[in-house]
Order: C-alpha cells, then structure tokens, then sequence
C-alpha cells in the first residue's frame, strides 16, 4: 500500500495548476480512497494520516 507522502508526490508531479492546500487536500483524498476504499467523506477522513481529531473541521476541507 502506498503512504501517504508517496501519494503526495504523485499528486505533486502531475503539476496540477492549484493552489498548494487544494493539492494537499487532494492526496489526502486520493489516500484516503487507497487505504479505505469507500466513498464515504466521513470515512474517508477518519483514517487520514494525521488521526480522527478535529473530523468535522477536515470533513469542511473536502467540501470546499
């Protein structure tokens, strides 16, 4: 399985045109697909690398 900083560089390297936070909340994304496998934002959010805290604050971040 791929961690989260080799998701990050991937993302990184596709040079996406956007700002450095829609990046970094965009492999946290893609991670969190890769290591939960659901479509469940709030899923998807509990198992981000940097733990379940603060989940309804990173939950906002994906809906922006």
């Amino acid at each position: 399985m791929l961690s989260y900083n080799e998701v990050r560089t991937i993302v990184n390297r596709c040079h996406i045109q956007m700002r450095v936070t829609r990046l970094r909340n965009l492999a946290l994304l893609a991670y969190g697909l890769i290591k939960v496998r659901s479509g469940c934002l709030s899923v998807i959010v509990r198992h981000w690398p940097h733990g379940p805290r603060r989940h309804t604050h990173r939950l906002k971040r994906l809906h922006s």
